[in-house]
This record gives C-alpha cells, sequence and structure tokens, in this order.
C-alpha cells in the first residue's frame, strides 16, 4: 500500500511539475539588413499555446544598444519595458542598431552612414518578424531618435500599431538648437551657425575640438540626412492606431514635442506622464536626480508608462 501511495504522489508531483506555467524565454536573434546584421534580443512570454503580440523596440540616438545603455550610461529601460510586456503576455524584439553594440560587422565609416540606413534596418527587422505566424499583432516602439526611425519605416510595411516613446515632434536642427540654448553665447551662437549650415546641406570644417561630440566632420553628413524629416508633417500622413507618449521630466525632448505630434495625428492616443524623464523613469526630487538616473538601473522605469504601453496593446485590434 505505502509504495502505491509513494507511486501516486511522484506521479501527482510530476503533473504539477508539468502545468506550472514556465518562464518568459530570451534568445538572440540575427537578421540581415544592407550587407551586415542585426543582433537583438527576443523575449517571449511564458505562455506560447496561441498568437501573442510582438513590440519591435528601437533605441534612440547614439551609441545607445538595445538595452538603453552606452559608454557611462547604464539604465536598463529596455530591458526593463521587455521584462514587463512579457508579464501581460507580450514578446518584444530590442536590437544593436548597426555599429552598435553586436551589429558590428558593418564595413561603413562614420561618414558614410546616413538616418535612412537606420530606416531600412527597422524595416528588414519588421518584414522579418511579420513572416511569423506566432505573433498576432507587431507594433513598433520607437524611443527618442528611434521614433521617427520606427515611423518612416512603418509607412513602407504592415504593422498593427506604433508608439512614440519620447520622440520629437519638430525637426532635429529646431530640437537641438532648444538643447542648446541655455550654453554661454560664444557656443551657442558658434553650434547655432553649424545646425544652420547643416540644415540647407552644407558641412562646416574646421570645427572647434568642443564642439566635436555633436558636429565633427564625419557625423554631419548623417545630421543633415537626419535633418531633412519634419517628424510631424510624417506623422500627420500615418493612419495606423497610434500612441505619443512623453515624460513631463524629460529635459532632452520636451512636452511641446508629444503636443505638436497629437496636433499633427488628432486620432493619436496621446500620454504625458507625470515625473517621468527621458530614459522612461520617474521619482525624482530635482534635475540632478533626474541625470543620475540614466546612470542607476536599480531604478524601475514608470510604471503608469507601462501600464499606458501595454493597454495601448492589448488594445488593438
Amino acid at each position: 500500500m505505502n509504495k502505491i501511495l509513494f507511486a501516486f504522489l511522484v506521479v501527482f508531483a510530476a503533473c504539477k511539475t508539468a502545468t506550472l506555467p514556465s518562464v518568459p524565454t530570451e534568445k538572440e536573434v540575427v537578421i540581415e539588413s544592407g550587407g551586415g546584421h542585426i543582433h537583438g534580443t527576443l523575449l517571449l512570454p511564458a505562455d506560447t499555446s496561441k498568437p501573442f503580440p510582438l513590440v519591435i523596440i528601437i533605441a534612440g540616438s547614439g551609441p545607445t544598444d538595445r538595452d538603453c545603455n552606452q559608454a557611462g550610461m547604464k539604465s536598463d529601460a529596455f530591458k526593463m519595458l521587455a521584462d514587463s510586456l512579457a508579464k501581460s503576455r507580450i514578446a518584444s524584439y530590442r536590437y544593436d542598431k548597426r555599429g552598435i553594440g553586436a551589429s558590428n560587422d558593418y564595413k561603413m565609416s562614420e561618414a558614410d552612414l546616413r538616418f535612412d540606413d537606420f530606416v531600412n534596418d527597422a524595416l528588414a527587422v519588421i518584414n522579418h518578424f511579420n513572416t511569423d505566424k506566432k505573433f498576432s499583432k507587431t507594433i513598433v516602439a520607437g524611443h527618442s531618435e528611434g521614433a521617427l526611425l520606427g515611423l518612416l519605416a512603418s509607412k513602407q510595411t504592415t504593422v498593427t500599431g506604433y508608439i512614440s516613446m519620447c520622440g520629437a515632434g519638430r525637426p532635429i536642427g529646431v530640437v537641438l538648437k532648444e538643447q542648446l540654448s541655455k550654453q554661454p553665447d560664444a557656443i551657442k551662437i558658434e553650434c547655432y551657425r553649424i545646425i544652420d549650415s547643416l540644415n540647407v546641406g552644407v558641412t562646416v570644417k574646421n570645427v572647434a575640438p568642443m564642439l566635436a561630440s555633436l558636429f565633427r566632420e564625419s557625423v554631419q553628413p548623417y545630421m543633415i540626412s537626419w535633418m531633412k524629416y519634419d517628424p510631424a508633417k510624417e506623422f500627420a500622413e500615418f493612419k495606423i492606431p497610434s500612441l505619443v507618449i512623453e515624460g513631463d521630466s524629460d529635459v532632452q525632448v520636451s512636452v511641446l514635442d508629444a503636443e505638436t505630434l497629437k496636433n499633427a495625428n488628432p486620432s493619436t492616443q496621446y500620454k504625458i506622464v507625470a515625473g517621468m524623464n527621458h530614459v522612461l523613469k520617474s521619482g525624482f526630487k530635482n534635475k540632478d536626480e533626474n541625470i543620475a538616473s540614466y546612470s542607476k538601473p536599480e531604478v524601475p522605469i514608470s510604471s503608469d508608462f507601462v501600464k499606458t504601453v501595454t493597454d495601448f496593446i492589448l488594445g488593438l485590434k
């Protein structure tokens, strides 16, 4: 009798183990695009028994990687977003843009890089996943510069929804001038001169060393190719269900940018998250704490932001 009881308990335990929910699964997915390979992380929810939505997360400007980190900055904001979405049975793919992180087999120099190269890579990523039947919907979520990249790519293919996360609503030349407006006059005047020149497609030689991080000659062709786009104009022509979400503590992109996008396309859903900054975090007492959060992966992203994004995705038809 004891042997029978023991056998029954073993079988019962095995059955219980088999029916316990699993955890989200993560794997590297590599996608060929433009003579190189895009590397990214696909995070699948625990329950994959039936189709589920996929969100493609596109990082912002500079050497920002798939997790929203770069040298001297570790926020893990996109990783946190992916983990949060998985809890609501939403998959995500976040990737290193060409020349960044693991996507490092591109042979082109910085001087050869153009904004449309990143758009084409985003398009390749979207089209890759559009062929996978386990995903019920494809949503593009671009952050900062990535918002415009995602918008332009989404206009060239099929997506179910689009999210602008702290994306500019005005041309980058206008935004840059605003960001530089509080610099000392000598610096501001020179920066404005360079921006005005690039805005009409003319590169500037002999840039002062102190301005090289922004305006070195090798990056100027890329900036010219970026400046030709007006996000609000592009968004006004967009017919896909959309969400524009911004934080009122963002010191890089302003609420005005979100309002500009909303006014350009009034059908979009729109949310200003109280206290949220550019890396999607909140709860700061002052500007110093705000900036410090860019390098504090222990600080979580805004729960209000996560809920708004999740509700938008789950509400798509």
